[in-house]
């Protein structure tokens, strides 16, 4: 089954698939450092917390995976070229500019026949990556939208998606704290996307985006922000102003604990007192 899709019951009692959405894509994608659980669409499973030797790589292990399956020249030449970097994790962090280089060039080869090959192994690097991955997130999320403009195998797509997905998942504090310069770079371009499919699944996104930034505190001036960018009317503006405006600050919500509290314990509140 695809990774996108799930099997559902409608209210007649029928059975079909349903995509599934961008929130419930990240959902299923298992970041337990002591348990992961990352699956390639050819169905490469790893479930240790580092390959083999302590300071093995999930890139490496699954690149020598594939390499069995996938015979093509185009993967053979992009394992040939990348391998003598991922050995171990130290050596994958010291040459990770080579190996996101090699990468992005692989994927950008014309007519490539491993392009679902190679994305495959993009869960694993942000997985062996982590944090170190975002200095280099730009030029690795340039090269994946460049594909969205080309592709058009739903079987390429959807490992595509899926790559961006798990990044996303690694890399989710950095791009709420950067998420206007996100916004400005990306979604808005992605946003008004002649693809379907890509408009759909940005706004999923960014709308994931936006709900973390709720947590952090920051989704009002993210929103204003973004408001302004888009030219939206004045008075929208002037609603979420109002909105902060009017939010109970932390001392108020303080004395009224407090008040509570008091009354709680058996003294009287303000305005109970016998007359």
């Amino acid at each position: 089954m695809d990774r996108d899709k799930e099997l559902v019951t409608t209210e007649d009692g029928k059975t079909r698939f349903r995509f599934m959405t961008f929130h419930e894509r990240l959902a299923r994608i298992s970041i337990d450092v002591f348990h992961p659980s990352l699956k390639t669409k050819q169905g490469v499973y790893t479930a240790r917390e580092r390959p083999e030797e302590e300071t093995g790589t999930f890139f490496q292990e699954n690149l020598l995976k594939q390499q069995e399956i996938d015979h093509t020249s185009y993967f053979q030449n992009f394992a040939f070229e990348v391998i003598r970097y991922v050995r171990s994790l130290p050596e994958l962090l010291f040459h990770k500019k080579k190996v996101i280089n090699c990468l992005t060039k692989h994927l950008l080869i014309p007519e490539s026949t491993a392009l679902n090959s190679i994305l495959g192994l993009i869960p694993f690097l942000a997985r062996d990556l982590r944090q170190e991955l975002y200095p280099h997130f730009e030029q690795l999320i340039r090269t994946l939208l460049k594909l969205l403009e080309t592709v058009k195998e739903s079987k390429v797509l959807e490992d595509l998606f899926y790559a961006i997905s798990f990044v996303f998942k690694f890399l989710l504090k950095n791009l709420v704290d950067d998420l206007i310069p996100i916004y400005d770079t990306y979604y808005k371009g992605l946003l008004s996307h002649k693809r379907d499919f890509v408009r759909r699944f940005a706004a999923e996104s960014f709308a994931f985006l936006l709900r973390k930034s709720l947590e952090s505190g920051q989704i009002k001036n993210n929103l204003l922000q973004i408001l302004k960018s888009v030219g939206e009317p004045e008075f929208h503006l002037k609603s979420l102003q109002k909105m902060q405006a009017e939010e109970p600050t932390e001392e108020m919500n303080t004395k009224e604990d407090q008040s509570h509290v008091e009354h709680s314990d058996g003294e009287e509140a303000p305005g109970d007192q016998a007359t």
